[in-house]
């Protein structure tokens, strides 16, 4: 096995908000690397900040695809992984994964595709930008009980200055309806790239005085 020198995600974000740019560097390169694994017919379903691997040179390596599971070609669409896949991803009533980052789906045990590792991706998201993860709880039921149930406090309420486009993005990627959730890594690939160049060309203000709702 590779060996990868650097820090895990986990120990980077350490309960402290992470800096913008560098939420929006690594967004763009784990959208990246997930994008390319769902090309494959790769799902991770295990994604969380302990096992995203920064090194020295900032690069980001996703680690620990003891939960991957390959899915037909024909049940690729654009690229990403759908429902109709080589077989099923988790079979009805079976829990795999880590309560505090699963999707709704698959901590109801339903059957999972690529929008389970986008939905792990909106709350690593959340959690860089704000320091704690968007569904709280001092039990794995409590945890899992918020998710299906709760919505998310909006991270600019807990990041002053957030801008509403980055929060928007989050919040979609949280959505509990997979349908409603973004579809494609590479989408959000892009919309990251697009939101770093706005960001290093001062489009972002440095303060933002009041709460920008999610809509």
């Amino acid at each position: 096995m590779e060996y990868v020198e650097g820090r895990t995600l986990e120990q980077l974000i350490g309960h402290r908000r992470m800096p913008l740019k560098q939420v929006l560097a690594y967004a763009t390169q784990i959208a990246d690397a997930l994008g390319k694994a769902h090309a494959a017919g790769i799902i991770h379903r295990d994604l969380k900040p302990s096992n995203i691997m920064i090194t020295s040179e900032d690069n980001v390596k996703i680690l620990d695809f003891g939960l991957a599971k390959l899915v037909a070609t024909s049940g690729l669409v654009d690229g990403e992984a759908t429902a109709s896949t080589l077989e099923t991803l988790t079979k009805e009533g079976k829990l795999l994964g880590t309560f505090a980052y699963m999707a709704p789906e698959q901590a109801e045990g339903k059957p999972v595709d690529a929008r389970c590792d986008i939905f792990s991706f909106g709350l690593i998201l959340y959690e860089m930008l704000t320091g704690r993860r968007p569904f709280g709880g001092d039990t794995n039921l409590a945890m899992i009980t918020a998710m299906l149930h709760e919505e998310p406090t909006p991270p600019s309420q807990l990041a002053p200055g957030l801008p509403a486009e980055v929060e928007r993005v989050v919040m979609c990627c949280l959505r509990k309806d997979p349908q409603r959730r973004w579809q494609s890594m590479p989408d959000l690939k892009l919309t990251f790239q697009n939101l770093e160049e706005k960001s290093d060309s001062g489009g972002f203000p440095l303060t933002v005085a009041r709460h920008l709702p999610f809509k």
